[in-house]
């Protein structure tokens, strides 16, 4: 046998024996199989596909996140931290680790991670109001609104309502009740479904400024009812 096909059947059976796919096509088949199955069915399929893709970040994080649903916590926990090793430049590696800490509860595990993500990417919708959890779990109120104060300006709706609760009964910051009601006001444009029934109930009785105007609160009580049933329609 010529020794340049020697080498490659030698190559050939040990790739096999590992559990590697030695093709493109079937890595990227099994690794289809990982994130489209769930379970313990997925689990030998992941991990056989993370041997065959050791650098597949969403490999890793599919792995991760199965050992979490199987309530195997600390090695998803142990996967994710060494994927932050692996990957330190990745906002999303230290988000995943303080998921699952999160997850579990664990804020004060969740904490460096998760400021690491903000840190190298502040702008992320996700990464900020995990931080606003993580935050208020651990009695910073004042960190957390300043972090819902930035998703809120970034255009995320939900962390829009938190900042006008935060901006009325002064949790984190001093009570401003002109800056929470544009706060409020903004979130219930934007769709926030329990933003729209505070705007109709100030309507209806009156309060952070407004006075009572029935018609409006019918008006923001029928937004709430559409959004709520998903046909809501721009007006």
């Amino acid at each position: 046998m010529h020794p340049l096909r020697l080498v490659t059947t030698i190559w050939l059976v040990l790739t096999l024996a590992s559990g590697v796919v030695p093709t493109l096509a079937a890595d990227s088949d099994l690794a289809a199989k990982c994130h489209a199955l769930k379970g313990k069915p997925a689990l030998e399929l992941c991990l056989r596909a993370v041997r065959a893709a050791p650098r597949d970040e969403r490999l890793h994080q599919r792995l991760g996140y199965l050992y979490l649903t199987l309530g195997r916590y600390e090695t998803s926990i142990e996967t994710f931290r060494e994927m932050t090793k692996k990957w330190p430049e990745s906002w999303r590696t230290h988000y995943d680790l303080a998921t699952v800490y999160s997850y579990i509860r664990a804020y004060g595990y969740a904490l460096p991670p998760i400021e690491t993500a903000v840190k190298i990417n502040g702008r992320n919708i996700n990464a900020l109001t995990l931080a606003v959890v993580i935050y208020k779990n651990l009695k910073r109120n004042g960190d957390a609104f300043r972090l819902a104060l930035k998703a809120a300006e970034l255009g995320d709706v939900g962390s829009m309502a938190v900042t006008a609760f935060n901006y009325e009964e002064g949790v984190g910051t001093i009570k401003d009740l002109a800056k929470a009601i544009r706060w409020l006001r903004l979130a219930a444009m934007g769709g926030h479904v329990g933003a729209m029934n505070r705007m109709s109930t100030l309507y209806l009785e009156g309060g952070l400024g407004l006075k009572p105007d029935e018609a409006k609160a019918k008006k923001w009580a029928e937004r709430s009812r559409q959004a709520r049933f998903g046909d809501m329609k721009k007006k």
